[in-house]
C-alpha cells in the first residue's frame, strides 16, 4: 500500500511538473531584452520584430497579456514570424523605447523591421482577430520590402512598392537614382 502511494504521488508531482512547463511555452514568446538586443536578435534570425509596449496599471493591457497573447492559433503565428518583445513603459527601458519611437499612448503594437524601421504601429485595444490578420499584412509587406532588391535589379517595381521599400530601409545608398529611373529622368 506505502508502494502505491509513493507511486502516485510521483505520477502527481510528473503530471504537475509537465503541466507546469507546457504553461511556460503556451502563449505568445515574449523576450526580456533591450530593444538593441531585439534588433541584433531580429537580424541574426532575419525577422521583424514584434513589440508590445503595455503599462502595468492599463486594464487594455492586462486584457491583451492575459487573453490574446495566450490564444494558441496566434501566439503559434506570432512565434513562427516575428521576435516578440514586451515593454513595460513604466520601466526604464520601457522609457527608453518610447523616447525613440515616440509612443504616445499605451497599449501600443509596433512591427520593426531588422534596420530598426518602424513597419507598422497600432494604438488601443485590438481584438484576436484583427490583430492576426494585422500581423498577416505586416508580413506580406515585410516579404515584399525582403524581395524588392531582386526588383531591383529587374527593374520591375511599381511607386508604392518603392516607396515601402524606401520607408522601411531607411538611407537607401541608390534611393535618388530609382526614383529618377521611374520616373524616366536624367
Amino acid at each position: 500500500m506505502k508502494k502505491i502511494v509513493v507511486v502516485t504521488v510521483i505520477l502527481v508531482l510528473c503530471i504537475y511538473t509537465f503541466e507546469s512547463f507546457a504553461s511556460i511555452k503556451s502563449g505568445v514568446q515574449f523576450k526580456d531584452v533591450t530593444i538593441d538586443h531585439a534588433l541584433a536578435l531580429a537580424e541574426k534570425k532575419q525577422k521583424p520584430l514584434f513589440v508590445f509596449c503595455y503599462s502595468s496599471d492599463s486594464k487594455q493591457s492586462t486584457v491583451m497579456l492575459n487573453k490574446h497573447f495566450v490564444e494558441p492559433e496566434l501566439s503559434e503565428f506570432y512565434n513562427e514570424n516575428f521576435l516578440n518583445v514586451k515593454v513595460n513603459v513604466q520601466k526604464k527601458e520601457g522609457e527608453v523605447f518610447t523616447y525613440r519611437y515616440e509612443v504616445k499612448r499605451y497599449p501600443a503594437i509596433y512591427f520593426i523591421n531588422t534596420n530598426g524601421n518602424v513597419i507598422s504601429t497600432y494604438t488601443g485595444e485590438i481584438n484576436i482577430d484583427e490583430l492576426k490578420t494585422f500581423g498577416e499584412n505586416v508580413m506580406n509587406t515585410y516579404a515584399s520590402y525582403r524581395g524588392f532588391p531582386a526588383k531591383i535589379d529587374e527593374g520591375e517595381y511599381s511607386m508604392q512598392e518603392l516607396s515601402t521599400f524606401l520607408r522601411l530601409e531607411g538611407d537607401y545608398p541608390n534611393s535618388e537614382k530609382l526614383v529618377n529611373q521611374k520616373f524616366k529622368v536624367g
